[in-house]
């Protein structure tokens, strides 16, 4: 049997990371389609590309993927202001990322957020969570801490495959 438990030198226990496989898969399909889709090839997606790529193409309904994760991170994070937003999530301080915290906290403290509002909030966190994940040391342990996080956060980026009506696209 193949696994992390079993590599030289690994001493953890023998967990499920099922999550983690599910939370990539997704983050690759939805780029992979979204990429192609606007002929962005080579790119990946940032909040950039959210902003001026995928900005005029959202379906206006929201749907429940994308509202039951805006939900979470609005208890998880609505309490931060903009500063402890970008702090917690590690957001840059320039460039496209500048207001994507204070556009989320807007969105939090807004009592009813558009579809827009809300599409944006979990495309911005969602993407802050990928490069977490990517870059940097993680500990095993520390993964295990967000598996809440990355469960919805997986479920927020199906979300958004259906707001961008991926369906519709050919298979890539």
């Amino acid at each position: 049997m193949n696994g992390l438990h079993t590599t030289p030198g690994y001493h953890g226990n023998p967990q499920d990371y099922q999550y983690v496989s599910d939370f990539l898969f997704m983050w690759g399909f939805l780029e992979r389609k979204l990429t192609k889709r606007y002929e962005q090839h080579g790119k990946s997606l940032s909040i950039r590309f959210f902003n001026s790529v995928v900005d005029n193409d959202i379906e206006e309904n929201s749907n429940d993927k994308i509202e039951k994760a805006f939900e979470f991170y609005k208890e998880r994070y609505g309490k931060d202001n903009a500063e402890a937003l970008r702090i917690r999530l590690r957001f840059r301080e320039t460039g496209s990322e500048k207001d994507a915290p204070q556009l989320c906290i807007n969105s939090f403290e807004n009592k009813s957020p558009s579809p827009s509002e809300k599409f944006h909030c979990v495309a911005f966190i969602a993407t802050r969570i990928r490069n977490n994940l990517f870059h940097g040391t993680k500990e095993l342990q520390e993964i295990n801490e967000i598996q809440d996080l990355l469960e919805m956060t997986t479920s927020g980026l199906q979300g958004i495959a259906i707001a961008c009506d991926l369906a519709s696209d050919p298979p890539v």
